[in-house]
């Protein structure tokens, strides 16, 4: 015969069975029913994180290229800026190296003879405007007279052509300019491409 004791060990095993059996289809159920999205959400991590990922490889891409792009615009402005700033001095350098020239011997024969050839190519023109330095005023003055005694001379000073001279007939409106300063300016093109090639 069953005792009391017994029955109630047989009644405990038969609600723990039961307790497992409900615990393990409602985990299977879970399983199943989130198991299943917590998987699907996993893959939507995963995806985002592999989008941001590229996202970020894509901007970094882009902030490299924007940095390379800056560096060289910045090179080329640093380039020019150098060029400029060299090009600037060959010229100050040139206009001192011709404004100390005035002072030699080879100066006042090449003034006399560009000032001569310029004379016979405006033997019909009577009245002239002759520009010079001040310097060459004091040293040139009497021969320039001389050489255009025939004709109306008005002479002016202006010591920022440096040398040489300019002259103007007002009255046909031509100016030929033959000063130091001009000869310099119109090498500008070739000064700036001889700097060009020394600093490739």
């Amino acid at each position: 015969m069953i005792t009391i004791e017994e029955k109630l060990n047989l009644f405990t095993k038969l609600i723990y069975d039961k307790i497992e059996k409900e615990n393990e289809s409602l985990l299977k159920k879970f399983n199943l029913e989130y198991g299943n999205l917590l998987d699907e959400k996993k893959k939507e991590f995963e995806k985002q994180a592999e989008q941001l990922r590229k996202e970020n490889e894509k901007n970094i891409e882009k902030q490299k290229l924007q940095i390379i792009s800056k560096a060289k615009i910045e090179e080329k402005k640093i380039i020019l800026e150098k060029r400029k700033e060299i090009f600037d001095e060959v010229l100050d350098a040139l206009m001192a190296y011709c404004d100390d020239f005035t002072d030699k011997d080879e100066y006042r024969e090449m003034f006399l003879n560009d000032l001569s050839k310029i004379l016979k190519e405006m033997d019909s023109i009577n009245n002239l405007q002759i520009t010079i330095t001040s310097k060459d005023f004091k040293r040139f003055k009497d021969v320039i007279l001389n050489m255009f005694n025939d004709k109306n001379v008005d002479l002016n000073e202006d010591n920022d052509i440096i040398g040489g001279f300019i002259i103007t007939d007002k009255e046909k409106n031509i100016r030929i300019d033959m000063s130091m300063k001009d000869r310099i300016l119109n090498s500008k093109e070739l000064i700036g491409e001889k700097i060009f090639e020394a600093l490739q």
